[in-house]
């Protein structure tokens, strides 16, 4: 009757009952990315100038399901 969707994909999410369904972003990689650039601004450099896009993962447990037909 309800779907739930949680955000970050936290250990809860996957002992949960019913294991929950997710989004994950790939928080290392952007973590990554903006030490980088931090990096860079601390020793005068420039950041490189490439724009870099971070795509959330959509992980389906069992907390979601396809809307009713009449729904829809």
């Amino acid at each position: 009757d309800v779907s739930v969707v949680g955000f970050d994909d936290v250990i809860f999410a996957r002992f949960s009952r019913p294991k929950l369904t997710t989004m994950r972003y790939p928080i290392s990689m952007m973590a990554a990315r903006a030490t980088q650039m931090a990096m860079q601004l601390a020793t005068g450099e420039a950041p490189e100038n490439n724009a870099q896009m971070f795509r959330p993962v959509l992980v389906r447990r069992q907390s979601s399901a396809i809307a009713p037909q009449e729904l829809r």
